[in-house]
């Protein structure tokens, strides 16, 4: 994992920004060549109703999107990712 700061870190800043709903998972192949990880993306329902989506941008650096595709902020966790996007519905489930 680059250190923040270093010339290998600079790619992962801004990452969450260029990524779109339709083309999240090809741009996260194209970084994870420098970066090995597994990209991955869930989305986040309650009951039928879509409340947003996470996704893994760095090994340990998730992306939280609601569900309009706006960008919820970066967090250091699934779960704390997983939170953002629970909490747009009031309530927070694990």
């Amino acid at each position: 994992m680059p250190l923040a700061g270093s010339a290998k870190a600079k790619p992962v800043k801004g990452l969450a920004s260029r990524l779109s709903r339709g083309a999240s998972i090809e741009v996260l192949k194209e970084f994870s060549k420098d970066v090995p990880f597994e990209p991955v993306e869930h989305s986040v329902y309650e009951g039928r109703e879509r409340l947003g989506r996470y996704l893994r941008i760095s090994p340990t650096l998730y992306a939280a999107f609601d569900v309009d595709d706006r960008p919820l902020g970066e967090f250091l966790g699934r779960r704390a990712a997983y939170a953002a996007v629970a909490s747009i519905s009031g309530g927070s489930r694990e």
